[in-house]
């Protein structure tokens, strides 16, 4: 059995903008920043990768197996129109065949001076908190649940999103993951020429499923590991496909890249970590018009077990 307790938590943070260079609708999708960088730099690619907090995200299921306990501090940053975004996540309990994290985000812009958009102004706090129970031996259910308060200068809204997932590990080296969701609601904007316009909308629903191989299997930090996953999304042709892989060329430093494949999208994303002690700083990048060349870095802290 394992707690972690944290008797303060003080955190400020500022923005994230998803943005459509066009005065029509966009839609507001911030879920994919809570990941982390490490996550991150691997496309979406690693559901069935329990190294760390950011599987609360990909397959809550996972916490159940969770190999690191780590306090994880996200930044992200959007050059095209200097937005910015910061959240932290921890896990709250993990032990006897349970699992419990929590995180919180707060996103925003219209705030900078350098912003291309200064019409368009929103605030957002997002908590989640995911759950996970071992139901049979080796295969666990988890599920997820988040509230996103968003403000603009115009109105504001309450939405929320929830997953649920399955989690298998039948050996050290190799786990499987299946996701059902987002189930809920997320936000659609409309730009006027001083107002930004919210009103709430259904969650693309989906299923995805995901493998991840590691190799060595009797270190904490595999050597090598690589993740595949697919994802259908229920109203879009076609379907989506990720791959990622992470490498250890040095035993305190980590390479990564993922690529993500859809009927409409394709891009890469490259990423490396560093680790002093029980520090580890992790850093993303995705190098495409598609993602407007995001950045996301995140510094953890690892407790030992």
């Amino acid at each position: 059995m394992r707690y972690i307790n944290f008797f303060k938590i003080i955190f400020i943070s500022l923005l994230f903008l998803s943005y459509l260079y066009s005065q029509d609708a966009g839609f507001l999708n911030n879920s994919r920043i809570y990941n982390g960088a490490r996550l991150s730099s691997l496309a979406g690619s690693f559901i069935a990768d329990d190294y760390e907090t950011g599987i609360m995200y990909f397959n809550p299921a996972g916490l159940t197996y969770l190999k690191n306990y780590m306090i994880s501090i996200n930044h992200f940053q959007e050059s095209s129109i200097n937005a910015y975004g910061e959240g932290i996540m921890l896990p709250l309990y993990i032990g006897s065949g349970e699992g419990i994290a929590f995180s919180l985000n707060t996103l925003n812009t219209g705030y900078f001076k350098k912003n291309n958009t200064p019409q368009l102004k929103f605030i957002q706090f997002a908590y989640n908190v995911a759950y996970s129970k071992e139901i049979l031996n080796n295969l666990s259910l988890g599920g997820i649940f988040g509230l996103q308060y968003t403000k603009s200068n115009y109105n504001n809204l309450w939405t929320y999103r929830t997953s649920i997932g399955f989690y298998y590990v039948p050996t050290e080296e190799i786990s499987y993951s299946i996701l059902v969701g987002e189930i809920g609601t997320g936000i659609k904007y409309s730009l006027s020429d001083t107002e930004t316009i919210l009103r709430s909308v259904n969650l693309p629903n989906g299923l995805q499923v995901g493998i991840t191989m590691r190799h060595p299997i009797n270190l904490i930090e595999s050597l090598f590991s690589i993740s595949l996953s697919s994802e259908k999304v229920f109203g879009e042709a076609g379907a989506r496909y990720k791959t990622g892989f992470e490498i250890y060329p040095i035993r305190f430093i980590s390479m990564r890249a993922g690529y993500f494949v859809s009927n409409t999208l394709k891009y890469a994303t490259f990423g490396v970590g560093i680790k002093v002690l029980n520090f580890v700083l992790d850093a993303a990048y995705y190098p495409n018009k598609i993602s407007n060349k995001e950045m996301y870095l995140t510094l953890s802290y690892r407790f030992s077990k």
